[in-house]
């Protein structure tokens, strides 16, 4: 090896030494910017996810706006959200049957079931808070016109006051030239507080 290294001329030493030395560079290069390309990386996707949460906040608190006031407006949100779930079931009831009046729909009998545990598809309670979500049957006999059955619908969706679906309808004509329907209604009013059977 000596001998072959003598043989070389000086400028073939010298490009030998210079190639040793670049891959003794390169190595020690490597060895440093790699771990430090690395932690670069996981900095660079922390600082994406820190950013990407100030955007939600900015989202939710709105960009022009300061965050206590758009901190009360969700609050406000929240209360509404709670207020469309009443405690007591005669307070919802009475809502219903309001509404029905309201659209001009005679109320002929209702029956009101037992309140219910509301749960989730693996029968766990759901729960707002600390609150347990029920809900109790409403069935109700109406007298009206199809124009105010459609009325009473449109606000059961948009009514500030209470969270209802409708679970069964029936329309049988009463007077063809009147227009009255009698109509049988079957609807889940959603509760929170006292806790279900």
């Amino acid at each position: 090896m000596k001998k072959k290294w003598q043989s070389l001329s000086n400028t073939e030493q010298k490009y030998v030494e210079i190639g040793v030395l670049m891959c003794l560079f390169l190595g020690v290069l490597l060895g440093v910017y790699v771990p430090a390309y690395r932690e670069l990386r996981a900095v660079k996707s922390e600082l994406k996810a820190v950013e990407m949460e100030i955007d939600r906040v900015e989202l939710m608190a709105g960009k022009n706006r300061n965050i206590q006031q758009g901190l009360r407006e969700l609050q406000d949100e929240v209360a509404l959200f709670r207020h469309r779930f009443p405690e007591k079931e005669d307070q919802g009831v009475r809502a219903l049957a309001n509404a029905a009046r309201n659209h001009n729909l005679e109320i002929v009998s209702t029956r009101i079931g037992i309140k219910r545990k509301s749960t989730d598809n693996k029968n766990r309670a759901l729960k707002f808070g600390a609150a347990e979500c029920g809900y109790i049957s409403v069935t109700g006999q109406l007298k009206g016109r199809f124009q105010d059955l459609v009325g009473y619908f449109e606000e059961l969706g948009s009514s500030p006051e209470y969270f209802v679906t409708v679970e069964r309808l029936g329309l049988d004509r009463v007077d063809a030239t009147e227009g009255i329907l009698s109509i049988s209604i079957e609807l889940k009013l959603y509760l929170f507080g006292a806790s279900p059977v």
